[in-house]
C-alpha cells in the first residue's frame, strides 16, 4: 500500500497529486477511509462533514525499467564482439540492439536473459559496429544505454625462424597486438607467467637473442 497524502483540521481543503504511473485504469482503485472523526459510512463525502484525519491509500503497481544499463563494454575478437556491462536492479533481461553508422538506426539482435554479458557471433571483420542496451520487464523497456563500438578483426598468426642463434617472430595483418612470452622448465610446458616484450605493440616482428642453456621458452599474441 502506498499512502499519498492526509487531511488533518476543521473546514480546510487539501489537494493530492496522484502519480499517473501508480494507476492503471480497471486495475487499480483508491479507498477514501476515515482515520478518526466521523464514521458515517455514506458512499459520498459531504461538504458539512468534519474529518480529524482522511487517509488516501490504494495499491502500487509494479513500473518499467527507469534507468538504462550503465558501462557497456565492446570486447572485438575474430569476427565476434563480446559486450558486457552493469545491470539494472528491476530488470529481468536485457535487449541488444546494433547499427552499422554511430547513432543508428538500431536494429535487435538479441536478447541477454538476466545475464549482464553478450557475444554477437554475426559480425564481420574489419567493419565497425555500434552497441546500445535496453533494460526488460514484464512490465515494459527503460531507454537506450550509451552507445559504443568495435571492430573485429582476424587474430595474426605468428611465425618463427631461427638462424645463427636468432628467433626472428613475425606476424602480419593488424596493429594492436603485444607480443608476450614466457620462461618455463620443458617438463613444466605452459603456464601462466606471461610478460609482455616492450614496445611490440607498435610491431609486427621482432628477433630475439636465444640462449640455448635456458628451459622452454613460449611465444604468444595478446589484444
Amino acid at each position: 500500500m502506498w499512502t499519498v497524502g492526509s487531511y488533518r483540521g476543521n473546514n480546510v481543503t487539501w489537494t493530492w497529486t496522484l502519480p499517473s504511473a501508480n494507476l492503471v485504469v480497471g486495475e487499480n482503485t483508491i479507498d477514501i477511509s476515515p482515520v478518526s472523526g466521523t464514521t458515517d459510512q455514506s458512499p459520498w463525502l459531504s461538504a458539512g462533514w468534519v474529518y480529524d484525519c482522511v487517509e488516501l491509500s490504494g495499491t502500487g503497481v509494479p513500473i518499467a525499467p527507469s534507468d538504462a544499463p550503465t558501462d557497456l563494454i565492446a570486447t572485438p575478437g575474430d569476427a565476434q564482439v563480446a559486450l558486457n556491462w552493469t545491470g539494472v536492479s528491476n530488470a529481468t533481461s536485457y535487449a541488444v540492439s546494433r547499427a552499422n553508422i554511430s547513432g543508428g538506426p538500431y536494429r535487435y539482435i538479441g536478447v541477454s536473459g538476466g545475464a549482464t554479458n553478450f557475444l554477437d557471433a554475426s559480425v564481420t571483420n574489419d567493419i565497425t559496429y555500434y552497441y546500445v542496451l535496453t533494460a526488460l520487464n514484464a512490465n515494459g523497456e527503460s531507454g537506450y544505454s550509451s552507445q559504443v563500438s568495435a571492430t573485429p578483426v582476424p587474430q595474426p598468426v605468428l611465425l618463427a625462424s631461427y638462424a645463427d642463434g636468432v628467433l626472428a617472430l613475425s606476424w602480419q595483418g593488424y596493429p594492436g597486438w603485444t607480443l608476450q612470452m614466457q620462461t618455463n622448465d620443458s617438463t613444466t610446458g605452459l603456464g601462466t607467467n606471461w610478460t609482455s616484450i616492450p614496445d611490440s605493440t607498435n610491431l609486427n616482428s621482432t628477433n630475439i637473442l636465444v640462449d640455448t642453456t635456458t628451459p622452454a621458452v613460449f611465444f604468444r599474441l595478446k589484444r
